[in-house]
């Protein structure tokens, strides 16, 4: 038997934003991103939160998704691109001027925001 493609669930999803396809690309997928996320951050305490920003870059990028090559290789693409992010800036992205830094006083982040 063949496996179903990922393809239809992703045109579902991006024509009418049906997130029963989402919900079920996710559940196809999930497993895979975690374990690619896990061995580009290593023993870090934020891989859940990765995969989280992995699955809410699709939510928010599918429609880009062209289908020249299989989503699974399109996901994991882009799960590489959101982890190496996370790697260099953290989850946030890189700092805003006027945040604070790292070791800084928690009063000064209120100040500075």
């Amino acid at each position: 038997m063949t496996p179903p493609t990922d393809r239809p669930l992703a045109d579902r999803f991006t024509r009418s934003g049906d997130e029963a396809a989402f919900r079920e690309l996710y559940r196809r997928h999930v497993d895979r991103v975690h374990r690619l996320v896990a061995r580009i951050l290593g023993p870090r305490g934020d891989v859940e939160d990765a995969v989280q920003e992995v699955f809410f870059q699709v939510h928010r990028s599918l429609d880009r998704f062209r289908g020249d090559s299989g989503f699974a290789t399109w996901l994991h693409r882009l799960a590489v691109n959101v982890t190496t992010s996370v790697l260099r800036h953290g989850l946030r992205g890189p700092p805003e001027p006027g945040l604070r830094e790292p070791d800084a006083d928690p009063g000064e982040q209120i100040e500075a925001r």
